[in-house]
């Protein structure tokens, strides 16, 4: 068979293959490109096979112990109060080597998610010291090799140790608090992680604002009076407090205020409500009754305000009256006259 002679150019080969290692299926890869001339033979072209480098890790959390309760095992825990803080929570890991370097150095670090996160202790044991309560036994960072060299593991556990905050520093999520065991490796910076929640148990604390509270407040006849105070969240979480406003005045008046507020923790904010008062209605004083219950159903705190109806109260200050000149009035003449008024009763006063 007669062949016609090829363009001059290039050629690109490519070659791969899979081979069982030590029970891990390995990819070796090839490739070269060689240049041919017109009506020529390329030149003998070997292959070099490179197995493709994968240090990847299988991480899965087996155990917890020391948390208040779990909700999805050891992946979700809820942190158990002692005294002021909580009870350190110890987590173990199990990690596979399923890659195939012969051998790859991680550094084991780990983090948590949330607002009080500063306050937050995370160490990894320290498996070459033998007593776990000596020094250097838990490190914020520690190192470990594996791979498939003889002399490295596939597989082994690692434990985390996370110790929360002051029940004072520590905050309530609703999704809990993210924590991240990471394993970094030393010769790519890959990133290989494994993320559980730990919950902190909600605290729940209201009160009212003293300073934002007066002892009577004034409200008039025919009028609509805005009453203002101060809702003190002294709990560690988010609470969405239900506010009930019980009027112990005539059943012809009305008490209007939104039936719940939103308090982010330890924070304070404003609450108002509207007292509509009718014309006709005579002097005296009544109570209305502030009660605030938490989302739990069982924390509240009650305050009850108290409302007079009145009326401005005008005064001139006599100290206070004085003429365009400094010269006596003039008979026949216009002279103005200015004085100051004050309103001593417990309304405002309107032009």
């Amino acid at each position: 068979m007669q062949l016609d002679a090829m363009p001059a150019g290039s050629v690109s080969m490519e070659s791969e293959f899979h081979t069982t290692e030590r029970e891990t299926v390995m990819e070796y890869s090839s490739g070269q490109t060689v240049t041919v001339g017109e009506s020529q033979e390329s030149p003998l072209t070997i292959l070099d096979y490179n197995r493709r480098e994968d240090r990847s890790l299988n991480i899965t959390v087996i155990d917890s112990v020391g948390e208040g309760s779990e909700l999805d095992g050891a992946e979700d825990v809820t942190l158990d109060p002692s005294g002021i803080s909580y009870n350190p929570v110890t987590f173990t890991f199990n990690v596979d080597f399923i890659g195939t370097t012969a051998v790859e150095t991680y550094a084991v670090t780990a983090d948590i998610v949330g607002s009080d996160s500063e306050f937050w202790t995370l160490e990894v044991r320290n498996e070459s010291i033998t007593d776990e309560n000596a020094e250097g036994a838990w490190n914020e960072t520690w190192t470990m090799q594996m791979g498939l060299d003889d002399d490295v593991d596939l597989s082994r556990t690692v434990m985390l140790r996370v110790s929360g905050p002051n029940q004072t520093d520590s905050r309530h999520a609703d999704l809990g608090h993210a924590l991240n065991i990471r394993f970094t490796a030393e010769s790519d910076g890959s990133v290989y992680n494994e993320r559980v929640t730990v919950r902190v148990p909600q605290i729940y604390d209201l009160d009212f604002d003293d300073s934002s509270l007066q002892s009577i407040y004034g409200v008039k006849p025919g009028d609509t009076t805005r009453i203002e105070l101060s809702i003190e969240n002294e709990g560690n979480g988010d609470d969405t407090v239900s506010v009930n406003l019980t009027s112990l005045a005539p059943s012809d008046w009305d008490v209007l205020g939104a039936s719940s507020t939103m308090l982010s923790a330890d924070s304070v904010q404003t609450y108002s409500f509207d007292v509509v008062v009718p014309a006709n209605a005579t002097a005296g004083e009544y109570d209305v009754i502030v009660r605030l219950t938490s989302e739990d159903g069982v924390t509240t705190s009650n305050h009850t305000i108290r409302v007079q109806v009145a009326r401005p109260i005008i005064e001139i200050v006599k100290s206070s009256i004085t003429t365009e000149s400094s010269t006596p009035p003039i008979a026949g003449e216009v002279t103005e006259i200015f004085v100051t008024v004050k309103n001593t009763g417990i309304v405002e006063a309107k032009k």
